[in-house]
């Protein structure tokens, strides 16, 4: 008789204890798969909420009309439509949050639970004040499920000041402030409007051209075999270069490129986490965020207004009409081709050094710390040094009066710093 097939009740029992020790174990360890994956997404969305927040703030704050009461904890102003803004510390069932009120009316949550919230107001002096009318500055922190948020804001002096009719700075081919400006080799200075002005000394060496003047508030030299074909003049009159600050500009920015890796839209929006489209991130000590195309891969197209919060590498055949603010440095090289994508002309501008080599044509202005051309670069556009502006090899500054940039001192607030934990 031919036996049917089947499990004994032994097999049943075996199977049955195994099942249940591997969800004995599975189970748990499911759960604190999920509940890390939960925490990671609220710790997403308070940061983005955070940052958000203060965005909105920093927008109404700077087109406010008047600081009308602080405290501690809060801020009220009049913006530029009249109409009444309060941001602060307010509960709801029990928890404190960071909220939002216009015209008295209830208010709004913008991020929270809180852990600690702190504002601090200085006078133009720099000295702690407890009066509105006399704040030029304010310092906002909080904090948010462990996550520190930090703005320094500052307020110019001045009772009136029209931001949308700004007096512009007359815009020279080359500007410079503090330390030097230094001209050597075949380099030139092109155009109807290529003239050399600066605070500091002007030195021209070996076969360099200028098609303007070159006008020092300290001492003009020509070493070698220089030709200006306008007027050379030492001895000038200081004039008022705009303070240099790229925080002021992140407004501008189409996207925010992290010290941490991470990509944000004009609205606070992660979009991006170590790339966004040709731009990659390098950590380590010194991170930075890159722009390159190598060898095989041919050239990367780049579009759109970035705010860099590390130092920025750009190299090989990268086109496109892209403006880069970098809170650091600013390394090109290669066959470059950018143009502004500002109505000001901002090109590359960073609180540091700005170095650009290779034979790449940049359109636009280009503003730092220290600016350098080397190699066979034409910038058709303007160099605006903080502090010097050095130019060497067959690199050539074309400018034609394109661009004009708002003067010193008119607009309503510039963002110093932004500093996240």
């Amino acid at each position: 008789m031919k036996r049917e097939s089947g499990f004994t009740l032994f097999e049943i029992l075996l199977v049955a204890t195994l099942l249940g020790i591997i969800v004995a174990v599975i189970v748990p360890n499911l759960g604190v798969g999920f509940r890390i994956w939960s925490s990671t997404g609220e710790s997403m969305e308070i940061i983005q909420d955070s940052r958000i927040t203060l965005q909105k703030m920093m927008k109404d704050i700077r087109n406010a009309e008047e600081i009308t009461d602080i405290s501690s904890e809060s801020i009220s102003l009049i913006d530029e439509n009249g109409d009444s803004i309060d941001y602060g510390l307010f509960y709801s069932d029990g928890e404190p949050y960071l909220g939002y009120s216009l015209n008295g009316s209830e208010w709004s949550k913008l991020t929270g639970p809180l852990d600690w919230i702190q504002m601090e107001y200085y006078d133009q002096s720099g000295e702690p004040t407890d009066q509105p009318s006399l704040v030029r500055s304010v310092k906002i922190s909080f904090s948010v499920g462990g996550n520190e948020f930090s703005s320094n804001v500052y307020r110019p002096t001045g009772e009136e000041i029209d931001s949308d009719s700004p007096s512009p700075f007359p815009t020279y081919a080359i500007t410079a402030g503090t330390k030097k400006v230094e001209l050597k080799s075949n380099s030139a200075v092109l155009g109807s409007n290529g003239s050399v002005r600066a605070n500091c000394d002007i030195t021209l060496k070996n076969n360099v051209y200028v098609a303007g003047d070159v006008i020092s508030a300290g001492v003009c030299t020509l070493v070698g075999h220089p030709i200006v074909d306008g007027t050379v003049q030492s001895y000038a009159g200081e004039i008022d270069i705009p303070v240099l600050d790229p925080w002021a500009l992140q407004d501008q920015a189409q996207y925010v490129l992290s010290s941490d890796g991470k990509v944000y839209d004009d609205e606070g929006n992660l979009v991006g986490e170590g790339e966004l489209g040709p731009w990659k991130f390098k950590g380590g000590k010194k991170k930075k965020w890159e722009l390159k195309s190598k060898g095989k891969k041919g050239s990367k197209e780049c579009n759109g207004i970035y705010f860099v919060e590390t130092d920025v590498d750009i190299s090989g055949n990268v086109y496109g009409m892209a403006t880069v603010i970098s809170t650091g440095e600013i390394k090109t090289s290669g066959t470059v081709a950018l143009e502004t994508a500002t109505e000001e002309g901002y090109l590359l501008v960073a609180a540091k050094k700005i170095n650009i080599s290779g034979s790449g044509i940049y359109e636009g202005i280009v503003w730092g710390k220290k600016v350098e051309l080397k190699g066979s670069v034409l910038v058709k556009g303007a160099l605006i040094g903080d502090e010097e502006v050095k130019t060497s090899g067959s690199s050539a500054v074309k400018f034609n009066g394109e661009y004009q940039i708002p003067g010193a001192g008119e607009a309503k607030l510039h963002i110093l710093s932004w500093d996240e934990e």
